[in-house]
């Protein structure tokens, strides 16, 4: 089991017996996942750095420099690292080296007067050469994998959770407690419904339903009307039960 810490470690635990197989000190506190990938472990730190590390033994292959806490777990795909981080950049590095190769920054929406602005706390989804991310803006944005803006969309408040994409349509939650289905291709509305107070949860998605809790307490499943959706030509969420209510 590879974890992360507050305490500036990183852990490599034996399920077995729970005994620590290495621990790494990383310079910073872990706030977000990791990401496993061809035996090297890659990571953001509070503190500013994108690190891959040997999953054997901890080693540090190599640190890159974002410059701003990441609470975001690194994309890593087709050779390359993509990464975001509070101070509203996305950025993208070469797996092999950490070295930077792109930047967007992003700008505008909700928050403007807040420290957060347009801060990234979400991680980044990468689909079909495009990458998916949600900002404290309020904006879902859709890049090209060479840091191009394709799309973006204003929901009613910040991002925090991230964006799962299924059957080409992107799945997230906002702090205002709605959940949005939006197309992957262009960006646009599918579908919209009012579950909480806060959606920072990230959705899973599976044989055609959305579980995703919030900050009321409840975890949801929502479905989806067959009959709407044929009257109406998109997915109509039918009524939801939370999981606290069921008997």
């Amino acid at each position: 089991m590879y974890i992360g810490g507050e305490d500036h470690f990183y852990y490599c635990f034996d399920l077995n017996d729970g005994h620590i197989i290495f621990k790494t000190q990383l310079g910073g506190s872990v706030e977000g996942g990791t990401t496993v990938v061809d035996n090297h472990i890659y990571v953001d730190t509070e503190a500013g750095d994108l690190l891959c590390l040997n999953a054997d033994d901890g080693s540090i292959i190599w640190k890159a420099r974002i410059g701003a806490d990441s609470n975001s777990t690194p994309a890593v795909i087709n050779g390359f690292v993509y990464t975001a981080a509070e101070d509203g950049i996305v950025r993208c590095y070469k797996q092999e080296t950490g070295e930077l190769v792109w930047t967007y920054k992003a700008e505008g929406g909700l928050n403007q007067k807040t420290k957060e602005k347009n801060g990234f706390w979400a991680s980044p989804i990468v689909a079909n050469n495009r990458v998916y991310i949600g900002c404290n803006s309020g904006y879902m944005y859709c890049l090209s994998d060479k840091g191009e803006l394709i799309w973006r969309h204003l929901v009613r408040a910040a991002i925090w959770g991230s964006s799962p994409v299924v059957d080409d349509r992107v799945v997230f939650g906002d702090k205002s407690g709605y959940v949005y289905i939006l197309s992957a291709d262009k960006g646009d509305l599918i579908s919209e419904l009012k579950i909480g107070d806060n959606v920072d949860a990230t959705p899973a998605v599976l044989d055609g339903k959305i579980y995703v809790g919030a900050f009321n307490g409840k975890f949801y499943c929502l479905g989806e009307d067959e009959a709407a959706t044929m009257q109406a030509g998109r997915p109509q969420p039918s009524p939801v039960r939370a999981a606290d209510d069921r008997k």
